[in-house]
């Protein structure tokens, strides 16, 4: 069955089962739930046909194949499959009992978490402890991970700290190591590298294993907060650990330095990982796009994408915002509507709304509200919708150029989307910017009073404009109006 399974032949397998009739073991019938294809479809389809057949042999279940039927769940991540499962352990008087072993509690702690069903999960764990079970430390770091994942820290952390008292002598076990990463992983979530931080030099000074997936954290942490230099020693401990750094680590110290500005160092990063055989992906060389686009080196930000290209990565939405944002800084508007045209057609992708808004934000940087105006008509034609950034796009463009028709045209517009979608469509500064703006030079009030009620109206919170209207107007506004919000 086994080798009918590895070479595809599901329906093979089962023929055999059927043969073997009730010389069926739990062994047999754990390979049915191991050997699932990868297909999201076909692996639902594979495990609810596996557990037909062990509800037909349900005396011949033990504890590995009820480990193998958890952990089949958590690969699916599907809680109806999940309680399915439960259901009929229970239906077999396997509801917890109190022989079950630490790897079957801790399976079942897993499939809950992987699930999203951390109180579950949490209310097993207080059973375990009713029943006077000791948990190892794998059962543990197991909990500790449903919490962290969870976003229950401090109830992670004091679990870590009660395991820290009762296994002092399992310091070096994989158990520990895997809830002294968890909980680094829950500092970083918190925002709090140096926390983190001195959670690892304590795993240094106590033995406790670092692994790959703890220092990438840290490298990431530092990243955030702008620390490289401690970036950098974190990848130098990685060799005195005798780990190698793979593409998350090149990657994520490729977009710190290149956010960083130092681009030289980024490319430096970019040619070991590829003296190392590690295939960069579409964040490695968009990073390095986005930080060439920083430096306004145009035939760099061309060698990358041809580098990308040649490595089998795709150019994305995403890399054509960045190219469009380049041409745009060195004013070379040809070069970024080339690329909203030959992109897109050339690699497969349909441009979405930030391509738009960033080659609108091109235009108007440069003068051009009449070809910022005319790409808002073509995205909406191309089944794109504008959203909040493209408004306050062309309005801060429609304030430069001093245009207060086109102003007042692109509030209304806002307004009218907004209220068929039923959402805002522009921040209360920017409203509230583009009215003063139009007082300001408007020779009329182009139904600026009208425009500021329906604004009101919608939720905005925004004050007359001071300028071109009357003292009794300001009166209310001073005692009535909402306050008005900085840009």
């Amino acid at each position: 069955m086994g080798e009918a399974l590895a070479q595809g032949d599901r329906d093979y397998a089962y023929q055999l089962l059927d043969i073997e009739g009730d010389a069926v073991d739990a062994r047999s019938l754990s390979v049915f739930f191991q050997a699932a294809p990868c297909g999201a479809t076909t692996r639902t389809a594979d495990f609810d046909r596996a557990m037909e057949v062990v509800s037909r042999h349900w005396k011949k279940m033990d504890e590995g194949l009820v480990n193998v039927m958890l952990e089949a769940c958590v690969g699916l991540r599907d809680s109806q499959r999940l309680n399915q499962v439960l259901s009929f352990l229970k239906r077999c008087n396997w509801e917890l009992p109190p022989s079950w072993s630490n790897s079957s509690y801790s399976a079942l702690i897993k499939a809950l978490g992987s699930t999203q069903q951390m109180h579950k999960a949490q209310e097993l764990w207080q059973k375990i402890q009713q029943q006077g079970i000791v948990p190892n430390e794998h059962m543990f770091a197991q909990m500790i991970d449903v919490l962290v994942t969870g976003r229950k820290f401090q109830d992670a952390l004091k679990l870590f700290q009660e395991m820290q008292q009762i296994h002092t002598c399992r310091i070096r076990s994989s158990g520990v190591a895997m809830a002294y990463a968890m909980i680094v992983k829950g500092y970083t979530q918190q925002k709090d590298a140096a926390s983190a931080l001195r959670l690892y030099e304590e795993m240094k000074a106590k033995g406790v294993q670092v692994g790959v997936v703890v220092l990438n954290t840290l490298i990431d942490a530092c990243c955030r907060t702008g620390d490289l230099a401690k970036a950098s020693c974190l990848l130098d401990d990685m060799a005195d650990f005798e780990l190698c750094p793979d593409l998350i680590t090149y990657s994520t110290l490729i977009k710190g330095h290149c956010a960083k500005g130092d681009l030289d160092k980024a490319l430096e990063l970019f040619g070991a990982m590829r003296r190392r055989g590690i295939k960069p992906d579409a964040i490695v060389f968009n990073s390095l796009l986005d930080g060439g686009a920083r430096k306004e080196l145009p035939m760099l930000c061309e060698q990358v994408v041809n580098d990308m290209i040649a490595a089998g990565v795709p150019p994305s939405n995403y890399s054509a915002s960045i190219l469009i944002k380049l041409y745009g800084r060195i004013s070379d508007l040809d070069a970024a509507f080339k690329v909203l045209e030959e992109m897109p057609r050339k690699f497969g992708f349909r441009p979405n709304a930030a391509v738009y808004t960033t080659l609108m934000s091109s235009c108007t940087w440069n003068g051009r509200m009449d070809l910022a105006l005319a790409l808002k008509n073509r995205m909406i034609q191309d089944g794109q919708l504008p959203d909040e950034k493209t408004y306050s796009t062309l309005l801060r463009g429609a304030m430069r150029s001093g245009q207060s028709e086109q102003i007042a045209a692109l509030l209304w517009e806002a307004l009218e989307q907004g209220e068929a979608r039923r959402c805002q469509l522009l921040a209360d500064d920017v409203a509230q910017n583009a009215l003063q703006s139009m007082s300001r030079r408007a020779s009329s009030n182009l139904g600026a009073e009208e425009l500021l009620q329906r604004l009101r109206a919608a939720g905005y919170e925004v004050r007359r404009p001071q300028g071109k209207t009357s003292h009794g107007h300001d009166r209310l506004d001073a005692q009535g109006g909402s306050r008005r919000t900085k840009c």
